[in-house]
């Protein structure tokens, strides 16, 4: 079980280092400790057609989105993630 949430939190720190150096506005504080990274994004929905050709699916808000990742992750799909969303 710690196994399972030490490497949930690498991804979540992965991934929240990932869309700050492409310039998003993360909105988890960076020590919580929940997996979920929510990042600020005006008219998030746009972000289905840059997500859809590599069949990602995150949660998209008016003005943010949230990624949710699951034990069946990994830091490839991660990489994944970071480069098809692109930059705000």
């Amino acid at each position: 079980k710690e196994y399972r949430r030490q490497r949930q939190m690498c991804i979540r720190d992965r991934l929240q280092a990932g869309l700050r150096a492409k310039g998003f506005q993360v909105v988890t504080p960076p020590d919580s400790s929940s997996p979920i990274v929510t990042f600020a994004y005006a008219n998030a929905a746009q972000l289905a057609s840059r997500l859809a050709p590599d069949k990602i699916e995150i949660t998209l808000r008016a003005n943010h989105a949230r990624i949710s990742p699951s034990v069946y992750n990994d830091m490839n799909d991660i990489a994944k993630f970071l480069a098809a969303i692109g930059t705000p």
